[in-house]
């Protein structure tokens, strides 16, 4: 029996989210050593920094055969690094490497005839085909999201175009091959990505632009988005 859980915005920097991680029960014995297996789906924003990060995945390895990790946009954030990093792509490479070290899952694989396959993803403004409400007064895209000031972006890269929407969608590239071979092994496949993939899944808040900063549209193009569930 294979089953799959679903979380995401853990947020384990705030001490209670932490401790509800903690409180789960730790698997007993190797993996799929029980009754069935259990697998893991982390959807992104597990901490804002790195070391909560680290100990968030090293306590949900414990409690789970599998875990499956993308970054979400908080993961990314720099202001409470203390200049531990560069930029956001440097910390983005400790976290995957935290995860490499853990045995966190970051890329394609089969568990029985499942195929679980991580995105990775970044929003764009273009992704919002409606027009901009001006009848009421609402803080602008910048003063609302507060990625343009907790993230720090390579020069060549940045929220203002398309350009770091398709950096991460080409992090998925490398996979093309192990994405193949999942497919061929699979009698299923659960896709998974921090960022909403259709437009109609963002919240109905009326004047905020929300699917500016939500939707990754080059992923819909590229990959099937399954919805997760037990099996």
């Amino acid at each position: 029996r294979t089953r799959v859980f679903v979380v995401s915005d853990l947020h384990t920097d705030y001490p209670e989210n932490m401790e509800w991680v903690r409180r789960l029960a730790v698997r007993a014995g190797p993996p799929g050593a029980g009754e069935g297996f259990d697998a893991l789906v982390v959807a992104g924003d597990v901490a804002e920094t790195r070391d909560n990060f680290a100990r968030t995945m090293e306590a949900l390895r414990a409690r789970f055969d599998a875990v499956f990790y993308v970054p979400g946009n908080h993961d990314l954030w720099l202001r409470r690094e203390g200049g531990r990093y560069v930029d956001s792509m440097e910390k983005l490479t400790a976290l995957l490497d935290a995860c490499s070290e853990l045995g966190v899952d970051t890329g394609p694989r089969t568990i029985g005839d499942l195929g679980i396959i991580p995105l990775f993803s970044w929003y764009h403004k273009s992704f919002d085909k409606e027009k901009d409400v001006n009848s009421v007064r609402v803080p602008s895209l910048e003063m609302a999201c507060k990625d343009f000031h907790a993230c720090q972006w390579p020069l060549d890269l940045g929220s203002d175009d398309e350009a770091l929407a398709l950096y991460f969608d080409k992090l998925n590239d490398k996979n093309n091959d192990a994405i193949e071979e999942v497919k061929k092994k699979s009698k299923q496949i659960l896709t998974f990505s921090h960022f909403v993939p259709r437009l109609v899944l963002t919240p109905p808040i009326y004047g905020m632009p929300l699917a500016k900063v939500l939707c990754p549209s080059d992923l819909v193009d590229s990959y099937q988005i399954t919805v997760a569930r037990e099996l």
